[in-house]
């Protein structure tokens, strides 16, 4: 079995890179589309794409079933494919994930520091990447100086819609 690992929002395969050693079986990170690997006009990805995107990786493993692991707005992603693929898949694992209520969107349940920032960039489709500071807050509590910088050093734009 292999675990599968899916980033979350304005992150890609690299925020995996430090915790694969340590875990006891094989495992691949996943660059969604926009991110690393996978160039994408960020304005134009919606969910689906990164549903799309995972279905396409899974199905290029040999390994029968997978166990799929995703982080932060990668919430949206799994329940999807999950739907999709459901006989490829052992487990699913939500870490810090983002996970609407039926009927709602992410952008309803962000914080207040970084909603407004949402809905701008959502109503102009503008790409962009989190200010430091929010990005801090959200991704790098509890990280020493070296581990916050290599996160903040990585991050990239986020497709809003």
């Amino acid at each position: 079995m292999i675990s599968v690992l899916v980033h979350g929002g304005a992150h890609g395969a690299w925020c995996w890179e430090r915790m694969i050693p340590h875990l006891a079986g094989p495992a691949v990170a996943l660059d969604l589309p926009g991110r690393g690997s996978r160039p994408a006009q960020l304005e134009t990805i919606v969910v689906d794409d990164w549903v799309e995107a995972v279905i396409d990786s899974i199905s290029e493993i040999p390994s029968e079933r997978i166990i799929l692991v995703g982080h932060s707005l990668a919430g949206m992603v799994l329940p999807r494919v999950a739907e999709r693929i459901p006989e490829r898949l052992e487990r699913l694992i939500f870490v810090s994930c983002s996970v609407p209520p039926e009927g709602q969107a992410v952008i309803d349940i962000l914080s207040p520091a970084v909603r407004p920032l949402a809905e701008q960039n959502l109503r102009d489709r503008v790409a962009s990447v989190l200010p430091e500071e929010v990005a801090r807050q959200m991704f790098c509590n509890d990280m020493d100086p070296e581990q916050t910088r290599f996160v903040l050093e990585r991050l990239v734009p986020e497709a809003w819609s």
